[in-house]
């Protein structure tokens, strides 16, 4: 668990309300301490798969038919 963070919150609570939403798709959630991005997709009525994704991946959204290198989202930043 990360310290500080809404990372715990983000992938329990907040997901389960989230996941109530019959249009939504996919959740995601982006690690603020190193690259990591955890991608929930709807696969049915009340399933999802979780794909993770780690240095060095492409990450894809499925639902917006987009792929892009992780490293993209933590271009810039120091660690």
């Amino acid at each position: 668990m990360c310290h500080g963070s809404t990372q715990g919150f983000d992938l329990s609570t907040k997901f389960d309300d989230y996941a109530k939403i019959v249009a939504l798709e996919e959740y995601v959630v982006i690690s603020q301490d190193r690259q990591r991005v955890e991608c929930r997709r709807r696969t049915g009525a009340n399933t999802w798969d979780m794909m993770v994704y780690q240095e060095g991946d492409r990450v894809w959204l499925q639902s917006l038919d987009l792929a892009f290198a992780i490293a993209s989202l933590y271009q810039g930043l120091d660690g």
